[in-house]
């Protein structure tokens, strides 16, 4: 495909009619920002220079013009005879492709001549429906710009697909919400002519009890067929499948849009595969053959490898044996199965269980056999008989095989766990612990779950299943199983959520375990044998990462003071670095790759040996101050630290050898937020809340330049490219991002600024190490791919997603090969960028803690609720300081809690998009889920019952607030245009609800008239905290702006502002009596505020010292005696309002606490240290 387009002399005079109508210049930056280019590339349009494709669309859309009348077309006549073509899974092979002519000329008509934009290729498996699909492509392709061609073998949600479609083919922003998603893909269609395909169709339905009846959470995908087989777009649809879905068959009709082609069995063309399957026989014999098996492709090539095997080939004797002759795909793959060799058995099983392409060295790997016995003439008879498919030396099965072996295998793993032979249940791990996350969730739901459901009817509920289970471990251990049963066992247990405290799976071989979400209690594993299990990992938010000079290591820093090693050509890890005792802020490799040298908060540079992961060497920079730093760099020679303070403008460079201060660096009034050193000279750049970047000479300490007016750069939201001569920062406030040429530190220039790169604030920036390619990464949680090839036009390639929080880091590989990506919901995500706009996530690192993000005190005082991020809520008695019960039930981490005013039911929002109601019992140890809300399409933050009991307000990353009535049950939407929305409250009389969010504003809105009634300003960045007093006249306000300020709510007027915060503070709260006011703040402090009733102003009471980490909760007992603080560091504490003592520490267990490890075997060290301080025993 053309990368590059220019307008026709025609179509220039069109565009221009066009933009006359929107009275915009030809060179107008609001259409070079709705374009999402510059105004230097809409010049080279207007100048009939080509320009890259997508800004070529761009421009067109803009101005609603159709492109294609607008492009210069080759040779004058028809459309530019080029395609794009994106195969996905599709084995781009049509060898084996027999006849079909017919059917590829209707489909050709249909398609091309009659322009159907929904059509459908129907018939059994192993009629050949993708091999016609694939041939189709390459038939008609020159017809189309675009083509993508999907598997849904896997059964992928439509979300998730849509997704992916949308970033191949449109630079158009990927919309949290399914129906907008639905929307643009719409939209995208009618820009220009794409086909895609969607393969496998019928695995999104229920089969045969319900056929034509889509999988629960699949409907959306009719509703999809629905909008497509409308006719007013460009496009084609192209699906394949056994079963015809009811759309297709409501929209299609003879002189209907929508069109069906049924295939039967090939007739003489199939005597095609019997020649080539080398079988002799007389037209007629051949005949009745195909007749046999209906002319099924599949099935003929599977007969013909069988009677080239028994019958040497010849038609006639396997023609006088009417007993072996099988009509069915099944009987005939039952019939190659009996035939296979055991270790050709074990390939086509573990096939199944990969579920994708997988080379030879895998599947030794997964064979458990010595190497010595893998040899290639297996892979070779597998092919020939037509049982496997391979495609650059990796293998896979056809989808009809995989069903086969799939089904055989859940079949005969059922009957095994409930005999207790576990001869197949020890040979096949039923879930691999170290696939990708996308294929191990498959292996649950296609393999683990229908076994578990078969158990489950079969022994009558979940708790006996469990019980049966625990019951084969005496079984395993007493025959000595060495294989995967074990690690089969524990993974069918885990996904039952069996309750695992204290059982014994000591000298067990444990083998492909997947224990990141679970609690291991007590269990007793010493002696054991590990192999190939992920446990989860002890790692904060990351805030620095570093590639070695080879790139063959990656060193991520967190702001618990760890620092990860990671082979990341392996994706193992390697060590953990602890000796630092806080958050880390700089990294850097030395050029031979064995030394890394870190710097935190701690103030101390440290030397480590990445071979053994021990610390060589630690020099104390001779800092007098006692203030936190906040942000460092290294300069690339090695030689000299730059620091700042918090609060601080200054800058500070000190030697690196000796950590003697060398000079101070002055000139910010604020806080320096970023810092970065040139990679080819001695130039530091910094970035401050005075809204300035500044460029200095560091040897002598000459400020060079003032860059004015570029507002709030974030740590990693600074970066040069690798020969220094280009600089870009991201802003925080309008989320551009402005680069300058840097080849002359004396006389910068302003090159490039790209508008509207994120919906959200810059915080991370890299260069690519050939200069090509630009990544950034935003507090919209997505990484872009930018083309900097010419630095004019800079134009977007792709946009990657998977993070569920803002971004803090981004950083390319040495090679350019891997792009990493770390997020504030502790997650790295490793990137594959080799091709840019086809890049794709290969693995995300987890890191596993247990903040403690909510809190709420029961009616009487007595309980007190917690949630966290594991994804629990707990109940502890405040009176005997113990934990009550843990309740489960959320996916992801929670967020706020809140109980209903009459105290028996408990609500909590979650980062899984929900709003779950439970039933509030001490006596419910499980939790007693009661209702779960759906209807927000991203994070929930906060979740509030109004007093009066009738409403409860939800609201969360969709920027959304859901107003629901408990009475009615019903539900009034509101968007108060604040973007993210991180905090709510509800005034006492039940009329007002306050939210705020990425915009530095506070809106309040009556629920009762449904009218907006203040807009508060003042804050100047996010509104992280709001609560009413219990009077309802006064609302008190925390923003990351580091001031918290009270409201009056009549008014709108500021009354009073907390001095001495100067810290961000996440939490706010009004004591029920409305004497005490409370903030929890990221200096690890609770502050306590009294009301003088003389003034009517709040003065400080306490600072409640004892916390380790940030504050992230607080709330007040029901009689404002005892204010409870919750924190990162993962404890709860309730402190005496009057005394501000600290009357009792609440600590949640280690999810591996009391968990016995002595004389295990196959840890590595650094799992060893995970184990150890996630609660695991020697």
């Amino acid at each position: 495909m053309a990368d590059t387009l220019r307008a026709s002399e025609q179509g220039l005079k069109i565009v221009d009619e066009a933009r006359h109508k929107k009275r915009w210049r030809k060179d107008a930056l609001n259409w070079a920002k709705d374009a999402t280019t510059s105004t230097a590339t809409l010049k080279r349009f207007w100048a009939r220079i080509a320009i890259d494709r997508y800004a070529f669309i761009g421009i067109c859309q803009a101005v609603g013009v159709d492109w294609e009348q607008v492009v210069e077309l080759e040779g004058g006549d028809g459309p530019p005879h080029y395609t794009n073509i994106d195969w996905g899974e599709a084995l781009n092979d049509t060898q084996g492709f027999v006849g079909r002519n017919l059917e590829l000329a209707t489909l050709e008509k249909w398609i091309i001549n009659d322009r159907c934009p929904l059509v459908a290729i129907l018939g059994n498996g192993g009629m050949g429906k993708s091999l016609l699909s694939v041939a189709l492509v390459k038939q008609i392709q020159q017809n189309f710009k675009f083509i993508i061609w999907r598997s849904l073998r896997e059964a992928p949600k439509l979300d998730i697909l849509l997704t992916d479609l949308i970033q191949r083919i449109s630079r158009e922003r990927n919309p949290e919400n399914l129906t907008a998603k639905i929307n643009v893909f719409m939209e995208i269609l009618k820009t220009s002519q794409y086909l895609i395909v969607l393969d496998n169709f019928e695995t999104i339905f229920q089969g045969e009890q319900n056929v034509g009846k889509y999988l629960p959470g699949y409907e959306n995908y009719g509703d999809l067929l629905t909008r497509i087989g409308q006719p007013d777009h460009k496009s084609c649809l192209v699906i394949t499948s056994r079963e015809k879905p009811s759309e297709v068959a409501i929209l299609e009709g003879i002189n209907g849009p929508v069109k069906a082609q049924p295939l039967s069995g090939l007739s003489t063309e199939a005597e095609t595969i019997l020649d080539e399957k080398g079988l002799s026989g007389t037209p007629e014999e051949k005949q009745r053959l195909i007749n046999i098996y209906d002319g099924n492709p599949l099935a003929l090539k599977l007969i013909s490898s069988f009677i080239t095997d028994v019958f040497n080939g010849e038609i006639n004797k396997f023609l006088k044996k009417p007993k072996i002759i099988n009509r069915g795909i099944n009987d005939l793959l039952d019939q190659q199965y009996q035939r296979l060799q055991e270790l050709e058995r074990s390939v086509m099983y573990w096939l199944a269980i990969n579920r994708e392409l997988v080379s030879r060295d895998e599947l030794e790997d997964d064979l458990l056999r010595p190497l010595s016995e893998i040899w290639p003439e297996e892979l070779s008879d597998l092919k020939r008989r037509s049982l496997i498919e391979t495609n650059s030396s990796r293998h896979t099965l056809q989808n009809v095989i995989m069903e086969y072996m799939t089904e055989k295998l859940k079949n005969e793993i059922y009957q095994e766990i409930k005999s207790g032979e576990l001869d197949k249940f020890n040979s096949y791990a039923l879930l691999k612990a170290n696939s990708k996350d996308n294929i191990r969730e498959v292996q649950k739901r296609l393999i683990i779950q229908p076994i578990i459901d078969k158990l489950t009817t079969e022994l009558g509920s979940k708790d006996e299943v469990i019980t049966h289970l625990k019951g084969l471990i005496d079984t395993i251990r007493t025959k000595k199983l060495r294989g995967y049963a074990a690690g089969n066992l524990i993974n069918l247990l885990c996904i039952l959520k069996a309750d695992l405290t204290g059982d014994d799976f000591s000298g067990l071989t444990i083998k492909q375990a997947f224990l990141r979400d679970v609690e291991l209690h007590q269990v007793n594993l010493e002696n054991a044998e590990l192999e190939n299990c992920v446990f989860p990992e002890v790692m904060g938010e990351v805030w620095q990462a570093v590639f070695s000079a080879d790139g063959t290591i990656l060193a991520v820093g967190d702001d618990l003071g760890n620092i990860h090693i990671w082979d990341i050509e392996k994706l193992k890890k390697r060590h953990t670095l602890c000796d630092n005792t806080e958050y880390i802020t700089s990294l850097s490799f030395t050029p031979g790759s064995n030394t890394l040298i870190s710097f935190s908060r701690d103030k101390n540079i440290r030397f480590w040996d990445i071979t053994t992961g021990k610390s060589k060497q630690s020099i104390p920079i001779e800092a007098e101050t006692s203030d936190k730093l906040t942000v460092s760099a290294i300069s690339y020679n090695q030689q000299i630290l730059a620091t700042n303070c918090l609060n601080n403008g200054q800058v500070n460079l000190w030697d690196f050898n000796t950590g003697k201060h060398i000079k101070t660096l002055s000139g910010h009034t604020l806080s320096v937020t970023a810092l970065i050193f040139s990679p080819n000279r001695e130039i530091l750049v910094t970035a401050s809340k005075d809204k300035s970047i500044k460029v200095w000479n560091v040897e002598n300490g000459q400020l060079l330049i003032t860059i004015p007016e570029y507002r709030d750069v974030e740590g990693g939201g600074i970066a040069f490219n690798c020969d220094g001569t280009i600089l870009a920062a991201g802003s925080r406030k309008d989320f551009t991002i402005k680069l300058w040429d840097m080849s002359d530190p004396n006389n910068i220039s302003h090159i490039h600024t790209i508008t509207k790169a994120h919906e959200n604030e810059i915080r991370a920036l890299d260069f690519s190490p050939d200069g090509k390619i630009f990544a950034s990464g935003s507090g919209d949680k997505k990484v872009k791919l930018w083309n900097i090839s010419d630095i004019q036009n800079i134009e977007l390639i792709t946009t990657l997603e998977g993070h569920s929080s803002w971004m803090h880091q981004v950083k390319f590989s040495p090679d350019g090969k891997f792009l990493i990506g770390s997020s504030a919901d502790k997650t790295v995500g490793v990137w594959n960028v080799e091709q840019p706009d086809k890049a794709y996530l290969i693995e995300t690192f987890r890191g596993y803690n247990n903040w403690i993000r909510g809190l709420a005190f029961s009616r009487d005082g007595k309980v007190l609720v917690s949630g966290s991020d594991d994804k629990t809520l707990r109940l502890w008695d405040t009176e005997n300081k113990k934990l009550l019960h843990t309740w489960r039930g959320h996916d992801e981490r929670l967020q706020m809690i809140a109980f209903s005013p009459d105290g028996n039911t408990l609500a909590s929002s979650s980062w899984d998009f929900t709003v779950k109601l439970w039933n509030f019992s001490t006596d419910t140890p499980r939790g007693e889920c009661v209702e779960t809300f759906s209807e927000h399409t991203d994070q929930l933050y906060c979740v509030a019952f109004t007093p009066d009991g009738k409403f409860l307000i939800s609201a969360g990353d969709d920027h959304k607030v859901k107003i629901r009535n408990l009475i009615e049950e019903s539900v009034k939407p509101w968007e108060p245009e604040l973007d993210q929305l991180f905090s709510l409250a509800v005034s006492p009389d039940s009329k007002i609800i306050a939210v705020g969010g990425v915009k530095p504003l506070i809106k309040l809105r009556n629920i009762q008239t449904d009218k907006d009634i203040q807009t508060l300003k003042g804050h100047k960045r996010e509104i992280l905290g709001l609560a009413f007093s219990p009077d309802g006249k006064k609302l008190v306000s925390s923003s990351y702006d580091q001031t918290v300020r009270l409201w009056d709510v009549e008014t709108g007027d500021e009354i009073q502002q907390f001095e001495g915060q100067l810290v961000w503070t996440y939490k706010v709260e009004f004591s029920p009596d409305g004497q005490f006011l409370a903030f929890g703040s990221v200096n690890n402090t609770l502050c306590l505020y009294q009301v003088n009733t003389d003034t009517n102003k709040y003065e400080l009471l306490h600072h409640c010292l004892g916390h380790k980490s940030n504050i992230l909760s607080v709330a007040f007992s029901p009689n404002s005696e005892i204010v409870a603080s919750g924190s990162s560091d993962e404890t709860i504490k309730l402190w005496d309002t009057k005394t501000g003592d600290c009357l009792a520490t609440l600590e949640v267990e280690r999810p591996y606490q009391g968990m016995k490890i002595r004389g295990i075997e196959g840890l590595k060290e650094v799992e060893e240290k995970t184990l150890k301080a996630l609660g695991a025993e020697l």
